[in-house]
Formats: structure tokens, C-alpha cells, sequence
């Protein structure tokens, strides 16, 4: 069965928001007085890079988090976020996964499939 091969790196103008991100926070927090204790700068929630929402054109997957292009593939994760609610996203994760999940399984019931 044909699969993905899904690779990650960071890009240069990546490396550059992250230290830059990094020398603020440290900035913020010698001005209340504080030091860091240790930096882990490449420990952030990747959000956005498969977008939720009902336009194609502007978004990857539907409200299900379905594709808009390849029927049958859905994508769970942050990465269907738009931006961070300034927390750990897990639970919203866990959130759409029950949602999805029972979409699915509602689709199978009724033998809703989209094959191409």
C-alpha cells in the first residue's frame, strides 16, 4: 500500500524567529529580574501548515478536518489550527479527534465513501 513519506526541518528565516523569539522572552524576563534557567527553542506547537476551514482555496481540511483535495484523507493534528490559543493544544487535538472519529464512523454506516 502506497504511503507518505513526510519529512520536518527548520528553514533559515525559521532558525532566525526562533532565536529572535528567544532573545526577547529572555529580555522580558531579565527585566522582571529572573535568568534562564535553559532554552529549548525548537520545542513549539507547529500550527497552521494543514489549515481548517470551509474554503479550498484559503484551507486544507473541512471542519472534519478532511482534505478539500484527496477524498478519504483526514488529518488530525495541530497543524489544522490557525493560530495558538496560548496553550498546549492537546486537548482541542484529542477534541477533533473524538469529532472526526465519529464522522467517520458515521459516513461508514451509511456507506458514505468518496473514492477517486
Amino acid at each position: 500500500m502506497p504511503r507518505p513519506i513526510v519529512t520536518f526541518s527548520y528553514g533559515e528565516n525559521d532558525n532566525k524567529l526562533i532565536a529572535y523569539g528567544v532573545k526577547k522572552a529572555e529580555e522580558i524576563l531579565g527585566a522582571m529580574g529572573g535568568e534562564p534557567a535553559f532554552v529549548i527553542p525548537d520545542t513549539g506547537h507547529m500550527l497552521g501548515t494543514c489549515c481548517m476551514g470551509n474554503d479550498p482555496s484559503t484551507s486544507v481540511v473541512d471542519g472534519f478536518c478532511r482534505s478539500h483535495d484527496i477524498p478519504n484523507l483526514y488529518i488530525c493534528s495541530a497543524s489544522v489550527f490557525v493560530n495558538s490559543g496560548g496553550c498546549n493544544p492537546i486537548e482541542t487535538v484529542m477534541a477533533i479527534a473524538a469529532r472526526m472519529a465519529d464522522h467517520i464512523a458515521e459516513m461508514a454506516a451509511k456507506r458514505e465513501y468518496a473514492y477517486a
